[in-house]
């Protein structure tokens, strides 16, 4: 039985059994994310943000799920939808293209408010860094690590392990 709900896919049979790396990239991504706990504390707002960036990042992840989920049924052929696998899939590659989307969007508007500044000039991005980010910046960090963390956890304790599951959770781990 899975640690969290019962949906749990079935584990490929070609991960192999490496009970040792798989508890020090666990141990490993634990310590970062009480690191940045800590980290945080200092700062309430910036505390508050993370919390509500992790809650958001649960519902838009389930969202885009299902929202591929279906679209896959809509455009998927009948060969490519005989096998689950294929829908389940394009749902997590349709999540990882509307977080990637999201944050070129919000990383354009950042550099459109800074005039390009930094984009031509990037000595221009260490002048002044006695001041505070810009406010958009900063959320954009926390939105970031709240993504990060829940992937994470969601490869560890949601989705099957995947042939490529030690390669996709230490990069994960240590990105």
């Amino acid at each position: 039985m899975p640690l969290f709900g019962n949906k749990k896919k079935r584990d490929s049979r070609s991960v192999p059994n490496l009970p040792r790396l798989d508890f020090g990239l666990t141990v490993a991504t634990a310590l970062l994310f009480a690191y940045t706990l800590i980290f945080l504390r200092h700062d309430g707002i910036a505390l508050t943000e993370f919390a509500i960036a992790l809650v958001a990042t649960v519902f838009v992840f389930r969202g885009c799920k299902a929202f591929f989920t279906a679209l896959g049924r809509v455009i998927g052929t009948r060969e490519a939808l005989e096998r689950p696998r294929n829908l389940r899939k394009f749902a997590d590659q349709g999540w990882q293209l509307a977080i990637h989307v999201v944050m070129t969007v919000v990383e354009w508007q950042i550099f459109a408010n800074e005039n390009w500044r930094t984009w031509d000039d990037t000595a221009a991005m260490w002048r002044g860094t006695a001041r505070a980010p810009p406010p958009l910046l900063r959320r954009m960090y926390i939105a970031q690590l709240a993504v990060w963390f829940y992937t994470a956890f969601s490869h560890k304790f949601i989705e099957a392990k995947h042939k490529d599951y030690f390669v996709m959770y230490g990069h994960v781990a240590v990105s």
